[in-house]
């Protein structure tokens, strides 16, 4: 057994409880999977990884200068290889990326037949990878680091919205760091989704928390159509906060946690 298949316990958002996957599974317009990924793997696990990846993401690795980011970035990039290749029924290794101005990745064109876009955050020992088909999408993952209260309202007041400070603010002392990783997964998803990534100011848009499975955008000082975005909150782990935001209405998010069973075939999941 690879250590990824038991590294992390079951832990359910307030909707979502994340599962093996089944072997055959299915992928439609208005579905869209999540998926967990413990980054604590073997060191032969980490080899077999490797050689999956790019020129340019291996240059990649060696220009970092933390080991703990190259090991990061190796593994999670080579699982995402694994994953989407199970999703478009080819090799990892033949998995080719191209990229936006802003360095989001997305499929190279001549994987165009299936119009599949995902996304990719990892943080502290856990990755998460949403997919979708033919829809703009964005996910995060922060690992809750200590901290005092004052500090995350600090970072509010800079980062957040007027209205997000103030809804924080007036919370109980005892529950506004829970609500701080909430709102700064589904802002960091957000603009993940767009593109844009952090040429978009943070405090340009509102997100409601109100609804604590799926918090609601509710203002965009872009002008965009906040209607035809679905946030859902996720809880990845003990200490970890995620969210995931989608272009579109009426979708159904499955939760799924990796492990090695995936590898077994190479059969499409569309």
């Amino acid at each position: 057994m690879d250590s990824s298949d038991a590294a992390l316990p079951d832990v359910p958002s307030p909707a979502l409880v994340w599962r093996n996957g089944p072997a055959n599974l299915g992928l439609n317009g208005n579905a869209v999977h999540v998926w967990r990924i413990p980054l604590s793997v073997s060191s032969d696990r980490m080899d077999a990884l490797k050689i999956l990846l790019s020129s340019d993401e291996t240059c990649r690795i060696e220009r970092a200068r933390s080991q703990q980011v190259k090991r990061r970035f190796l593994i999670s990039r080579g699982i995402l290889r694994e994953l989407l290749a199970r999703y478009l029924g080819t090799e990892p290794a033949e998995i080719k990326f191209k990229y936006n101005a802003h360095g989001k990745p997305s499929l190279d064109d001549e994987h165009a037949s299936w119009p599949l876009k995902f996304n990719l955050s990892h943080s502290g020992d856990l990755a998460l990878v949403a997919v979708a088909v033919g829809r703009d999408i964005g996910v995060d993952v922060e690992y809750c680091r200590a901290g005092s209260v004052g500090d995350r309202m600090r970072v509010a007041r800079r980062y957040f919205s007027t209205s997000e400070y103030t809804f924080l603010d007036r919370l109980p002392v005892e529950d506004r760091v829970d609500s701080f990783y909430r709102l700064w997964t589904c802002k960091e998803a957000f603009i993940k989704a767009t593109g844009l990534g952090l040429t978009v100011p943070l405090s340009s848009f509102d997100i409601d928390l109100e609804d604590s499975i799926r918090p609601v955008l509710v203002a965009d000082e872009g002008g965009g159509n906040t209607n035809q975005w679905i946030l859902q909150h996720l809880v990845p782990g003990e200490g970890y906060a995620g969210a995931v935001a989608v272009n579109g209405r009426d979708l159904s998010v499955s939760c799924w946690q990796w492990s090695t069973y995936a590898l077994a075939e190479r059969r499409p999941l569309l």
